[in-house]
């Protein structure tokens, strides 16, 4: 089990090298379009001038500032940003073979880590200058994350989830509603355990704390550049 993990995660990171390094002649391989020219202006604006404006929360923040402080570390390098991301990629690759066998098996675990790792239009967008490969990854976290909080019901458990259910949320706002779906469920499996009401509203409100330390600094900051009070993208 000890060496299946970093296996996979070396196996990925190959592939999507491979595929980065076969991506060098495309014309968008080192000029952003679109979406992706939208991100790399705000995170250089954020990374070299230091500057924050309402761009920032047209769509969720959370992945023009890892671009920007990747750029601040690399000196502007996109391929710095691409690289990060498919190690990124490749992680999300370890936490599915994670999921697999805390279901199912160690067989099912790594049959659908390859899978993952194997999954073309993932790792396209994992080296796009896009939130695609942190949306990924967090879907594979959360999922994680409610089967070993549900498994360990520690309070240190439920704001490790809150604090990435709010990253989630300031990556894609379509999280909300699996967030809000999985919390309801965790609580409604330890009222059914037997906890006093004491021990499930303080799991609550450790849960909503997490989510509040991350969302709430984002909303503030909302506020100071547009008025609105809000960690929810301007686009909707």
């Amino acid at each position: 089990m000890q060496w299946i993990a970093p296996a996979i995660f070396i196996a990925a990171l190959a592939i999507r090298l491979v595929y980065l390094g076969e991506m060098s002649d495309s014309p968008t391989y080192r000029v952003p379009i679109i979406d992706a020219e939208n991100y790399d202006t705000i995170a250089r604006t954020i990374a070299f001038g230091g500057e924050i404006n309402e761009k920032l929360f047209w769509q969720g923040p959370l992945y023009p500032l890892f671009l920007a402080a990747v750029y601040k570390i690399s000196a502007g390098s996109i391929m710095a940003a691409k690289v990060a991301q498919l190690v990124l990629g490749a992680l999300t690759c370890v936490l599915v073979f994670f999921i697999g066998a805390h279901i199912f098996n160690r067989k099912a675990g790594v049959i659908a880590a390859a899978i993952t790792a194997l999954c073309g239009p993932l790792i396209f967008f994992e080296q796009e200058l896009l939130a695609t490969g942190w949306a990924a990854f967090w879907s594979a976290a959360l999922i994680l994350l409610i089967l070993e909080t549900d498994r360990k019901r520690s309070i240190g458990a439920y704001l490790l989830l809150g604090i990435c259910a709010g990253l989630s949320a300031i990556t894609r706002a379509t999280f909300l509603p699996f967030i809000i779906a999985a919390a309801i469920w965790l609580l409604v499996r330890i009222t059914r355990s037997g906890r006093k009401t004491g021990g499930v509203t303080a799991r609550a409100g450790i849960l909503a704390l997490g989510f509040l330390v991350v969302t709430i600094p984002i909303a503030i900051l909302c506020h100071t550049e547009t008025g609105q009070f809000s960690f929810l993208p301007q686009s909707g």
